[in-house]
């Protein structure tokens, strides 16, 4: 029958506790010796006296006594080398309370060895292969149950609408882009990172409001949808950018496999749709970019309108702006071109250096200072629109609060680092250039999404147009002529 056996460890810990080692033996099949991880003070700790040696040495031992201090085993019985926690003081000081506690670990640990030998207590061959390292299991299988459960992966997914956002984003510096032509086998940029904590904030808040902490995933549907943009509008914000939070959303569970979201409405297609419009952003004529060109701008002033200027003829956003340099010069039959690979979608393109800003480039040495911050570029850039006089009204409509609202507004207000990329692809429409020759430097993939950079008016429009019809008229004419 297996035995076990306690004493205390003869190092002590620095609280001046012992640590109760642990000899567990099965006759001479087994004998493996590890520490419990149970710790006390010796005075608490007793070992059993061996009466027939103390009976042989003609030492009197109480009928009721079974262990002794280990000052009493010094001085005065003959103890064995075996023990167990002894509490004598009947008073619930803290020790007491703590010596307690550790007996019954001592005692469940006991049990707990015990049951797991019964398995294979028939086996000797089994009984024969426990090591030392199956010993130190045990104890640690006792202390740490949790690291041994077993977990179905399937219990590890997702279950609420914050695990899974908050799932999404962790993986999100090592995911791959997969789908986009342009972005395909990329990783997640620290931009889009940001705009997935942003949705994770918009939730959280609008949890708050609900008095909830969280939505099982099984409960996402047309209420919530219909509750969150409600929550969203009551914010003011606008519907491009509730879009933006839904769209999100929706990736961060349909990245998850099919079985977490297969009773998850607010994914289920044609259900919770994605919210869009088209804004009514400003792009500068060909007039009013040579207004800036020849206003004797000064100072940090002159440098952002140049910098606008090469936007506006090159068609680039403005991280790309820093790329416009010499080391990316390439000679083409007809003239220069700048060949570069877009920041935000990877596209190589090779954009023509217009006559228009040969001077600029040149003015800088084909070489541009280190580009400033986004935000501060607009702000600048606004400055300098003002002090030229962009100051003819324009009317931006967009739905604010789930509200559609215009505001009149004068141009130099609206106009941004993107206005320019926008002016770029309007003149050049205007000029009557090809669609695709201008998606082609541009780098836009779909005419659909290029379309929206058209800043046309209607009247303009249907003048280009009455153009053409004379252009057209004339060639008719004179092919009769011809005949």
């Amino acid at each position: 029958m297996a035995k076990i056996e306690y004493r205390l460890s003869k190092r002590p810990q620095q609280d001046g506790t012992f640590e109760i080692m642990l000899r567990f033996h099965h006759g001479n099949l087994m004998n493996l010796r590890t520490g419990t991880r149970i710790y006390v003070q010796p005075e608490f700790f007793e070992y059993f006296i061996d009466r027939e040696k103390c009976e042989q040495n003609g030492i009197r031992v109480p009928a009721k006594a079974e262990t002794a201090t280990a000052k009493e085993a010094e001085t005065k019985y003959i103890t064995f080398d075996r023990g167990k926690i002894v509490i004598r003081n009947r008073v619930d000081t803290p020790d007491v309370v703590y010596h307690r506690e550790q007996e019954r670990k001592l005692e469940s640990l006991t049990n707990c060895l015990i049951d797991t030998f019964k398995h294979i207590e028939s086996d000797k061959k089994a009984i024969k292969g426990l090591s030392k390292e199956w010993l130190e299991e045990q104890v640690d299988r006792f202390h740490n149950p949790q690291k041994y459960v077993k977990i179905k992966p399937e219990d590890l997914l997702p279950k609420t609408l914050l695990e899974a956002i908050a799932n999404y984003i962790e993986q999100a510096p090592t995911r791959i882009q997969e789908g986009n032509k342009h972005n395909a086998g990329k990783p997640i940029s620290a931009r889009t990172i940001i705009q997935h904590k942003n949705t994770q904030k918009r939730v959280i808040e609008y949890l708050a409001t609900c008095e909830r902490s969280d939505i099982p995933l099984n409960e996402l549907g047309k209420e919530f949808y219909d509750d969150f943009i409600n929550f969203l509008n009551s914010q003011g914000y606008a519907k491009n950018t509730i879009g933006k939070r839904i769209k999100d959303i929706k990736a961060m569970i349909n990245i998850l496999p099919t079985a977490s979201r297969v009773n998850c409405e607010f994914v289920e297609k044609g259900k919770c749709s994605q919210l869009s419009e088209d804004i009514d952003n400003v792009a500068l004529s060909e007039d009013e970019l040579k207004l800036l060109a020849e206003y004797p701008f000064t100072g940090h002033l002159a440098v952002v309108r140049d910098e606008f200027l090469l936007l506006c003829w090159t068609g680039c956003r403005y991280s790309d702006l820093g790329k416009l340099t010499k080391g990316n010069i390439i000679d083409l039959t007809n003239g220069k071109a700048f060949s570069i690979r877009q920041q935000k979608t990877g596209a190589d393109v090779v954009i023509p250096i217009m006559p228009e800003i040969e001077g600029i480039l040149a003015k800088y040495d084909y070489q541009l200072r280190k580009p400033i911050a986004n935000q501060v570029f607009n702000r600048f850039l606004k400055d300098m629109a003002k002090k030229a006089g962009l100051t003819d009204i324009v009317k931006i409509k967009r739905t604010e609060g789930g509200k559609e609202i215009t505001h009149e507004l004068e141009k130099w207000e609206v106009v941004s680092a993107h206005t320019a990329r926008r002016s770029f692809a309007t003149n050049m429409y205007k000029r009557k250039f090809p669609t695709l020759m201008i998606m082609n430097i541009t780098g836009h993939t779909t005419e659909v999404s290029f379309l929206k950079y058209i800043k046309v008016s209607k009247k303009e429009n249907a003048d280009l147009m009455l153009e053409l019809v004379k252009a057209w008229s004339a060639n008719q004419q004179k092919g009769e002529v011809e005949k």
